[in-house]
């Protein structure tokens, strides 16, 4: 019995101890983008993402089909490079219908002042492995603690400066294999953008942004 209890102990410790240290690392995270990026730009770029989102989901742009039939919220870290031109963000997917949870990258470029955004890679997640019944939906709070393992984790480098090999899939050959400078890259990006508004339910009229939506 004295072995259960202390086993119990054990792992409740070890779950307070992981949470403290996943609370400093995002702490430390923020703060060194926000030194990077001044509070007021951090969350300008913050609110400019999460319009963003609430306009394509609400036109149903087809690039966001999973946001448009999800519970979804926008992970409150953004990483900023350091010429402040690029950053990094992520979206928690919680699809209850078919239990499927998943994090969107969402990529970030700044383009003559002006912050444009597109969607990256996906990552699913199995509720299993993170000691979930399968197909159970994950918390927005279990999936904010995997986005800063899955995706962030590289953000800083041993001594704490900005890596940017951390931005380096925004300049990769899955946009452009023949872009050399980042004017070449950023007509990608563009172009990105524009056919969003090429793939979003034409049939519809486009609607102006609703500023409470959940």
């Amino acid at each position: 019995m004295l072995k259960h209890v202390n086993k119990i102990i054990f792992l409740v410790s070890l779950i307070v101890f992981s949470c403290r240290n996943n609370d400093a690392r995002r702490q430390l995270f923020y703060a060194r983008s926000v030194k990077k990026a001044t509070e007021s730009e951090y969350y300008k770029v913050y609110n400019n993402a999460l319009d963003s989102i609430r306009f394509w989901t609400q036109n149903k742009f087809l690039n966001y089909t999973m946001q448009i039939n999800c519970k979804w919220e926008l992970d409150s870290l953004i990483c900023f490079n350091s010429k402040l031109t690029k950053c990094i963000l992520s979206i928690e997917n919680q699809e209850i219908r078919y239990f499927t949870n998943s994090i969107n990258y969402l990529y970030g470029i700044k383009i003559k002042s002006e912050w444009y955004f597109i969607e990256g890679p996906t990552i699913y997640l199995f509720s299993e492995r993170y000691g979930q019944s399968p197909k159970t939906a994950l918390s927005f709070e279990k999936l904010h603690a995997i986005a800063l393992d899955e995706i962030y984790k590289n953000y800083l480098t041993a001594s704490g400066e900005i890596n940017e090999d951390f931005f380096s899939d925004l300049t990769s050959a899955a946009y452009c294999s023949e872009c050399k400078t980042d004017e070449e890259f950023n007509e990608i990006y563009l172009g990105i953008v524009r056919g969003n508004w090429l793939r979003r339910d034409t049939t519809q009229p486009i609607k102006h942004l609703e500023k409470h939506l959940p």
